[in-house]
């Protein structure tokens, strides 16, 4: 469908349309899926296809919103680790509205975090180091959320273990 939105009437894929798809597909380990109703789809697998017709046509710039909902970690991280390919390697200028704020920071070049007003903007790392976002989270939960409870820095619990 992403792919036919773009074409003129009538509106036929060819040959090179059907290898991007399948190589979106791949990408998005859907191949095995290619000819499932999209109702009879998990709602994970559902939001991969969902991803797949937004990115299927080469888009410059492109806006997603809450796109790991449905996806389980791995493919969560997955989602994320193609989103900066795109953003890296084609160059793709990406808005991705989200809860997932400590999932999301490894991966964003800038994060804009907002609440009524705008919080804070800048880099993942200036996040985790702010004084205004400690303010507005609290130490603790801006060290959950930056990850810092995994690594060997000085933990306001004093707890240095995993979640």
């Amino acid at each position: 469908m992403g792919l036919l939105s773009k074409k003129q009437f009538p509106k036929h894929m060819n040959r090179s349309d059907h290898a991007r798809v399948e190589n979106v597909l791949d990408l998005l380990d859907m191949k095995k899926h290619k000819n499932a109703p999209v109702g009879e789809l998990s709602g994970g697998q559902q939001q991969r296809v969902l991803v797949a017709r937004a990115i299927v046509n080469d888009p410059e710039f492109l806006i997603v919103d809450e796109p790991t909902d449905a996806l389980d970690p791995e493919m969560r991280d997955r989602f994320f680790e193609i989103m900066q390919s795109l953003n890296k390697e084609r160059q793709v200028a990406i808005v991705i509205v989200t809860h997932d704020t400590g999932n999301i920071g490894r991966y964003t070049s800038k994060l804009l975090y907002v609440d009524k007003k705008i919080v804070f903007y800048g880099s993942f790392e200036d996040f985790c180091e702010s004084r205004e976002i400690t303010q507005f989270f609290g130490e603790f939960a801006q060290h959950v959320i930056c990850h810092r409870h995994n690594q060997n820095l000085d933990c306001p619990s004093g707890d240095h273990g995993t979640d």
